[in-house]
């Protein structure tokens, strides 16, 4: 029973991010993370879903599966698929001697030895110069700015909050954190005019 209990509790996230996603106001779907380990030695493991319906018909759906392992705040390796309306991407890295090997559907890069994805969940990611994207694998140079103090609303809760800003080409995004560094939101902008936003459940 004892060796059971273990198995339970090491396949038991050691914490969890849960998100419903809005398309404007409309709910489209779900965005978790959940971590499995230690602050300095963890697995992430992240799953997206959405469906945009018109008319009771799908006309865009969204799925990506996502694992990362990261140690001292290095991403040491990677393995995402993703379903982009019917564009398939897959995303397999590890650090190697020379660097970060990240292998897209495309081509082999060598990144530098110690990147960070677009890891919302931790705030020191905040301080990094550029990121990459697990979905498509390439390494974005970003422009990062903030905090600015703001008061938001979280799970029906009035909070005390920092906001920051991501931009990069075609990227606009927001963060929301508590003053503890929680995760609280995320909003991004698209280029059809509208918001995708995550909400915390």
């Amino acid at each position: 029973v004892g060796h059971a209990q273990e198995e339970a509790a090491a396949s038991m996230p050691t914490r969890a991010w849960n998100f419903q996603v809005y398309l404007d106001d409309k709910p489209i779907g779900s965005h978790n993370f959940a971590q499995y380990g230690k602050a300095n030695n963890y697995e992430m493991r992240i799953a997206a879903d959405f469906r945009v319906k018109l008319l009771f018909i799908t006309v865009y759906q969204y799925e990506h599966r996502n694992r990362e392992r990261w140690r001292g705040g290095c991403l040491q390796e990677i393995e995402s698929q993703t379903d982009d309306n019917g564009d398939m991407f897959s995303v397999v890295g590890r650090k190697a001697e020379g660097g970060f090997e990240a292998v897209t559907n495309q081509q082999t890069n060598l990144l530098p030895q110690c990147i960070t994805t677009f890891s919302y969940w931790d705030p020191q990611f905040l301080n990094q110069p550029a990121l990459l994207n697990s979905q498509t694998g390439e390494y974005i140079p970003v422009q990062i700015t903030g905090p600015f103090p703001v008061t938001r609303i979280d799970r029906g809760q009035s909070v005390e909050a920092q906001r920051y800003q991501i931009k990069a080409d075609k990227i606009d995004i927001q963060l929301w954190y508590s003053q503890s560094g929680d995760w609280l939101a995320l909003e991004s902008a698209l280029e059809s005019d509208r918001t995708l936003r995550y909400e915390r459940i």
